[in-house]
């Protein structure tokens, strides 16, 4: 009876004839070649982005099983009597569900013989290690599980879901064919029902519900990572009839390990005394407890154990393989090594896989599937180029260290990573050649993919053939900065238009490479700019503003100093204005608004206001970033010596050079002084005092005289108390809106002189004119009129040389003639 579900028949051929051994192009046997990548442009240094959202790639069984050991996959205590035909071959997607058959021919088992030795020695090449001809030996545990040929033994994990919906998980063994596809037991992709741990019959008659394969596992360690199933494959004569004969089952899986751990040819047919006359290899996971523990106290066996036997068959019944064993944990075959394989070397050194372990009684029976002639014809002709693909098709695979170092390697965010390769495969039976384009990423995990933190891109060039391999060496690459304290992985992927297929193009999983990282501390100064007035005078402040930033994710304390620099290149060897401490979060910014005072004893220039930023608790890993400059400079000046009315200096009459360029404005504003709406202001000013030598009307001009707006102020008294006498902004006739001021002084008077410009935006340099028009004709005390004020301070003087302005002859003594001339011009 027919239980197969949902069968999609697919008649490709009723036959299809046997290929040669030209037909499946296999890697050659000699090292794998090597070549070296190299940068495709300068890069910065990569900057974190944080963890990545994965993408996925593909529809594949649970990332994370039950811890505890799933149950052996069941040894079958039956030997077939059936005499039914190997029957048609059922492929089944594991992925869709979708099943299809191949009708096959039956040649029976016959005692002709072929070989397909499309044999591949893995990335080491051999590491003989076989045992010699004699009784199958006991099982023991194997050494170097990694290396060929017993990195082509896998451990498989499987589940079944019974006809009540309740998943069973098991362990088996399974063997490397080729790079993508493992010979199996029937039962491990397809069964019927099974017998659990409780003596319950479960009813199952379906495939398998998902696959995981390890090749050369061995003691908790998957040498070889893993890959899931993707398409399964049995035999009428099995999945129908439960005829032990064809208990073989195929397996496609989704990532070419072979090309790392190798695989062996096969070999079908042959007759019993040839087959009894070889020594076979046996690599498996047996996983049935046999009542004994290991030395540490763990029972026998567990399945995550790789056991080696070899010797040689007792006898070949129906289309199976038998050994005489006796009971034992190590002298019989138990649950969990159905699916592995059984090889031979032959003449030429090859190493040919015969027969798939399928069932035994536990102590006195072994029996194993010997591969057939259609069977052969079916790898041949349609599983294994399927699993290949004649479309060129690159897998990255194994990123490692050149020169060994174990995972995790250890580094510093930031650091650069040197002496990383990994292996480009093309298991396909397509070719391409150019120049590839690699790209780095960091992962907080080890699904790799274009959302991670990208690194940088490399390149390199190479023809491959069909099932060609190379290993490229990288050059060197620099971690992000950013990176906090933790598990990273690294990983290259294939730039999406390598190839056919870009879902395989990354090393995740096992391939990636794992890192241990160690937070740093970043300080980049990142801008300064100014905030206030940019014309500074010394002992001002000049406020700005800044950002630093920590590029790594260790927080620290920072000095941040202060620098005068004519340039924008802003070292220690600038002008010190001054420093402040901030602290710096992992991988934050922190901003600054203040103010620095700038010290009159710089000199007068242009000035680039600098930063500069050192780490304090931590070492910076890059002080390349440590400086930043203004975009534009401020203007140190200092202002003229008499700048301030406590500083003021005498003026004499004459012609007086003088500037209020960079002067400060220390007066107030006076509403008879307003013009234009400017509020009676006089900007920059700087001060003279004046004692009048004589009485009368003092005139102060810069009229025609100066290159600027001015203006003009005069005071009685000192600077602690001004008193307004008079002001002029733009001259009656004068140029350029200079200034022309006349007001009575007397002689010997204090008076205050200020000069200044018409607002904040005027200033310059130019020249003063202070002259005097003396009263010679009487009027002595200067108010425009001759009368008794003028007569009684004349008299005060009488006798004196007049310096006082009541001298009105010049005769140096002040008498009757001096008293006549006043009152000559009395009223």
């Amino acid at each position: 009876m027919n239980r197969i579900h949902t069968i999609t028949i697919s008649i490709v051929a009723a036959f299809a004839s046997t290929l040669s051994f030209g037909d499946l192009p296999t890697p050659p046997r000699g090292p794998i070649p090597e070549v070296k990548a190299v940068s495709t442009g300068a890069v910065e240094m990569p900057v974190w982005r944080g963890p990545a959202i994965d993408d996925g790639m593909y529809p594949k069984s649970p990332s994370s099983l039950p811890t505890d050991l799933p149950a052996p996959m069941p040894n079958p205590d039956t030997m077939a009597t059936k005499d039914a035909p190997s029957g048609d071959a059922y492929t089944h997607n594991l992925q869709t569900g979708e099943t299809r058959v191949l009708p096959m021919r039956y040649l029976g088992s016959g005692e002709e013989g072929g070989s397909e030795n499309t044999q591949f020695a893995g990335i080491f090449g051999e590491i003989i290690g076989e045992g010699g001809h004699r009784t199958y030996q006991d099982l023991e545990l194997v050494n170097s599980p990694s290396t060929y040929p017993r990195s082509t033994a896998c451990r498989i994990r499987m589940q079944y879901t019974d006809t009540d919906g309740l998943a069973w998980q098991f362990v088996g063994s399974a063997h490397l064919i080729d790079a993508e596809t493992l010979l199996t037991a029937g039962h491990c992709v397809y069964t019927d029902q099974f017998v659990d741990s409780g003596g319950t019959t479960r009813v199952v008659n379906d495939w398998v519900d998902w696959i995981k394969v390890y090749p050369g596992s061995h003691q908790g360690t998957d040498h070889w990572g893993m890959a899931d199933a993707t398409y399964v494959g049995a035999f009428a004569g099995w999945t129908d009839d439960d005829d032990f004969d064809w208990d073989i089952g195929v397996i496609r899986i989704n990532r070419a390990v072979g090309m790392l751990a190798g695989w062996t040819g096969w070999r079908w047919g042959d007759s019993c005394s040839t087959i009894r006359s070889r020594t076979y290899h046996n690599f498996s996971f047996p996983s049935a407890s046999c009542g004994a523990n290991d030395s540490d106290g763990n029972p026998l066996h567990n399945g995550a154990d790789m056991y080696y036997r070899y010797g040689q068959y007792d006898s070949c019944p129906g289309n199976q393989l038998h050994i005489d064993t006796t009971a034992g944990c190590f002298t019989t075959s138990h649950g969990g090594m159905s699916g592995s394989g059984y090889y031979f070397i032959d003449g030429d050194g090859d190493r040919l896989v015969h027969a798939q372990h399928s069932n035994g009684n536990g102590s006195t029976s072994s029996n194993s599937a010997k591969i057939w002639e259609n069977m052969s014809d079916y790898l041949v002709d349609t599983f294994v180029p399927g699993s290949r693909g004649s479309t060129f098709d690159l897998q990255s695979m194994w990123l490692r260290s050149e020169v060994g170092n174990t995972e995790p390697t250890t580094y510093d965010a930031g650091d650069t990573v040197s002496d990383m390769k990994f292996t480009s495969a093309n298991a396909t039976n397509g070719s391409d050649s150019g120049t590839w384009y690699v790209d780095f990423y960091v992962s907080t995990d080890d699904t790799i993919n274009t959302s991670d933190t990208y690194i940088e891109q490399q390149s390199f060039t190479w023809d491959y053939d069909p099932m060609d391999e190379v290993n490229v060496g990288l050059g060197d690459f620099d971690l992000p900065v950013g990176l906090e304290t933790g598990t990273y992985y690294l990983g290259v992927r294939f730039d999406g238009g390598s190839d056919s297929s870009s879902w395989n193009n990354e090393t995740s999983g096992w391939d990636a490479y794992e890192i241990f990282v160690n937070d740093v501390t970043d300080g980049e100064a990142v801008s300064v700019s100014f905030t206030g007035d940019t014309l500074i005078w010394g002992d001002d402040d000049l406020s700005f503003a800044a950002t630093v930033t920590n590029n790594g994710a260790q927080s620290s304390t920072a000095i941040i100093q202060l620098y005068a620099s004519t340039n924008q290149t802003i070292t220690t060897s600038d002008h010190y204005l001054g420093s402040f401490y901030r602290t710096l979060p992992g991988n934050d910014s922190v901003d600054i608004d203040q103010g620095i005072n700038i010290p009159a004893a710089l000199p007068d220039d242009a000035y680039y206001l600098g930063i500069i930023v050192n780490t304090v608790t931590y070492l910076d890993i890059d002080s390349s970033n440590n400086a930043m400059a203004s975009s534009y400079p401020f203007t140190k000046v200092t202002a003229p010596s008499n700048d301030a009315c406590s500083d003021a200096v005498s003026i004499y009459l004459g012609d007086t050079a003088f500037t209020n360029l960079y002067a400060t404005t220390d007066g107030v504003a006076h509403p008879e002084c307003e013009v234009a709406g400017d509020g009676g202001v006089t900007e920059h000013d700087v001060w003279y005092t004046f004692v009048p030598p004589v009485s009368g009307v003092l005139t102060v001009s810069t009229c025609d005289q100066v290159d600027y707006d001015s203006d003009v102020v005069l005071y009685q008294g000192d600077c602690g108390n001004l008193n307004f006498v008079a002001c002029n902004d733009d001259g009656t006739g004068c140029s350029g809106y200079s200034s022309h001021l006349e007001a009575p002084v007397q002689q010997g008077g204090n008076y205050v002189l200020r000069i200044g410009g018409w607002n904040y935006s005027y200033w310059g340099s130019g020249t003063v004119t202070v002259s005097m028009e003396t009263s010679s004709n009487g009027d002595v005390n200067g108010d425009g009129e001759i009368d008794v004020n003028d007569l009684l301070i004349l008299i005060a003087s009488w006798g004196s040389d007049g310096s006082n302005g009541t001298d009105l002859n010049g005769d140096g003594i002040v008498d009757v003639n001096d008293a006549l001339i006043l009152i000559a011009n009395w009223g």
